[in-house]
């Protein structure tokens, strides 16, 4: 028997993913399940990643949740377009599946550090150290929204940033290449922006690109990126 912590099933099914993908771009896209678990699945037509590691979410039948990309097929090869992803949350799954008893395991743990010996995959493992893309953050904080053509403010949810962009889940989302004022909480700290609509969804959320940012602000949010900032909070005095 394999390793893997839980069996996959062959499955064909239409999911959405969202995001912000390694230029720091909003996007939305239709997708496909090749297998699913209850801790991940892989995907195919994801054309949105070169690298593995970046965190994204996935809308299957209603239901949502984060999913960290653990692989990626390598262009060229019979996998491209392919990704593999892990449930953030291991306690939840946006699926419905009975995984049937007969169903034989034959994944073993991945210890791959050398590129050639993955032919078609670029796996989190062996990429983790060499990472040089725009990375993001997942986190949650609200978010003030006004739009340039309609002044009265909505509100939504901040749940991916990064110094170029970020994800807000709102029922209200703006029409793409709208353009709008956002200011976010995040840490004690207002940030400001200037930004475009790349990607919506109605009753969902956006994807804006930030147009007009501080430094300052641009600054603090490659801090909270690259991990030398806490996103939860500061740490306590004396720790």
């Amino acid at each position: 028997m394999g390793k893997r912590k839980t069996q996959r099933v062959p499955e064909t099914l239409n999911a959405r993913i969202f995001g912000l993908d390694q230029a720091g771009k909003p996007f939305s896209a239709k997708v496909e399940t090749l297998d699913i678990s209850f801790s991940g699945a892989r995907l195919a037509g994801v054309n949105q990643f070169q690298t593995p590691g970046e965190t994204i979410g996935l809308e299957f039948n209603g239901r949502k949740a984060r999913f960290l990309v653990v692989w990626v097929g390598r262009k060229g090869s019979k996998a491209e377009g392919q990704v593999g992803i892990r449930n953030v949350d291991p306690k939840s799954t946006v699926w419905t599946m009975t995984t049937p008893a007969a169903t034989v395991d034959n994944y073993q743990a991945p210890h791959i550090i050398s590129t050639s010996k993955t032919p078609e995959i670029l796996n989190y493992l062996e990429y983790r150290r060499e990472r040089r893309f725009l990375r993001r953050v997942p986190i949650k904080a609200g978010a003030r929204i006004v739009s340039t053509a309609r002044r009265d403010p909505g509100w939504g949810i901040c749940t991916d940033i990064n110094r170029s962009g970020c994800y807000v889940e709102t029922a209200w989302p703006l029409a793409p290449e709208s353009r709008l004022d956002i200011s976010l909480r995040l840490n004690g700290r207002e940030i400001f922006a200037r930004g475009t609509v790349r990607s919506s969804k109605p009753n969902w959320g956006m994807g804006i690109e930030f147009t007009d940012i501080s430094e300052d602000d641009k600054s603090y949010l490659t801090d909270l990126a690259e991990g030398r900032i806490n996103r939860l909070g500061p740490k306590p005095p004396g720790n």
